[in-house]
């Protein structure tokens, strides 16, 4: 029976160590968040069309162009985010992906762009679509 608590108490201490260096102030954890993209985006009806698209702000030393950008959808408030294409800014860091729209309820879609060294994921405003 002393010889559990023992291990216990041991274990106990080990992980305190590892939690309080972990805790130290130069470490990763306490580094400063990075900094979010801007991600402007909206939807575009055009000759029966429905078109996403928008454009993705950065700095002026690194500029966002031809880089990647996806397209996230749900069909669900509740479902989850299910990314369904793919594809490149162009040399003003703007976008576009074709959409549509269902029988019934609503889709909704978003941007999204990955993560990079100087900034976070970054993600554009929830849009959706439906028939009228």
């Amino acid at each position: 029976m002393r010889a559990g608590t023992a291990v216990r108490a041991v274990t106990a201490g080990a992980l305190t160590g590892v939690l309080a260096i972990g805790a130290m102030p130069g470490s990763p954890a306490h580094a400063a968040p990075k900094p979010q993209r801007h991600v402007s985006a909206k939807i575009v009806e055009q000759q029966q069309d429905l078109t996403f698209r928008g454009e993705v702000f950065g700095s002026r030393e690194r500029p966002y162009d031809n880089r990647i950008t996806r397209l996230q959808k749900k069909t669900c408030r509740s479902c989850a985010w299910q990314v369904v294409a793919s594809e490149r800014t162009n040399d003003q860091a703007r976008f576009r992906y074709g959409v549509g729209a269902p029988r019934r309820g609503k889709w909704f879609f978003r941007a999204v762009v990955p993560p990079t060294r100087e900034y976070r994921r970054s993600y554009s405003r929830v849009w959706y679509t439906k028939r009228a």
